[in-house]
């Protein structure tokens, strides 16, 4: 009856566990990621914007997708949305090896690149660093 309150829930998607930051993500407090790999991504931004090398960034922003009639047809919730420096807005998503290749992730990335050609979509993988 309660037994499952009391077992301990596998990671989703292979995640080791959730991690917490270092602070900065969210107005200098420490948020929870999904990985520690995720976290220490976000660490990495935190020293980028104290370098003054990027101007800000959010993490979890959700962006509304359409199709080429411009009906809704889903949305997206990134990683990081990253402004550097010069003023251009990139969408940062912290993946493992496996997400290069799922169907949904792939089309949504597409999906995105048609309805936001402004802005650039970088999949960060393990022990990358993107400018």
């Amino acid at each position: 009856m309660g037994y499952s309150l009391l077992l301990k829930k596998k990671a989703r998607y292979g995640a080791h566990r959730r991690q917490e930051c270092h602070g900065g993500c969210s107005a200098g407090k420490p948020r929870w990621h999904d990985s520690i790999e995720e976290a220490r991504y976000c660490d990495r931004l935190s020293l980028l914007l104290k370098a003054r090398e990027i101007r800000s960034y959010k993490t979890q922003v959700v962006y509304h997708l359409h199709d080429r009639e411009g009906r809704a047809c889903g949305w997206m919730r990134v990683d990081f949305e990253v402004i550097h420096a010069d003023g251009t807005k990139r969408v940062h998503e912290y993946k493992g090896k496996l997400f290069g290749t799922l169907m949904e992730y792939r089309t949504k990335k597409a999906l995105f690149s048609f309805c936001y050609p402004e802005i650039d979509h970088i999949t960060v993988q393990k022990n990358q660093v993107i400018l």
